[in-house]
């Protein structure tokens, strides 16, 4: 019988991914779990800054990755609570959507 490995700390596993990302160049910060910034400017302090991402990540070792979207990370995000409220766009915006959607 083998011993359970233990769990790594959690700052590296969530540090680890966020350094992954960070180092495609999309700005990150840490979040708390109601989704709200650790830190005083929100995104803000976003970076891409390998130090800053692993001190983010060992000060908050919970921290959830938020990244801010739009110009500073190239990314749109559209938040769709109630899936039948995907039948009230307008049917080109749909198909549009349609190679992007995820849930």
């Amino acid at each position: 019988m083998t011993a359970k490995q233990p769990k790594a700390p959690s700052w590296r596993n969530r540090g680890q991914a966020a350094l992954k990302i960070a180092g495609k160049g999309k700005p990150l910060f840490p979040c708390k779990p109601d989704k709200s910034p650790h830190t005083p400017r929100g995104f803000k302090d976003a970076t891409t800054n390998p130090g800053r991402v692993t001190a983010f990540w060992r000060k908050h070792p919970d921290a959830l990755i938020g990244m801010p979207t739009g110009t500073p990370s190239d990314m749109d995000v559209l938040d769709v609570d109630r899936l039948e409220a995907l039948a009230e766009l307008e049917p080109e915006l749909v198909e549009e959507l349609r190679g992007t959607l995820t849930i």
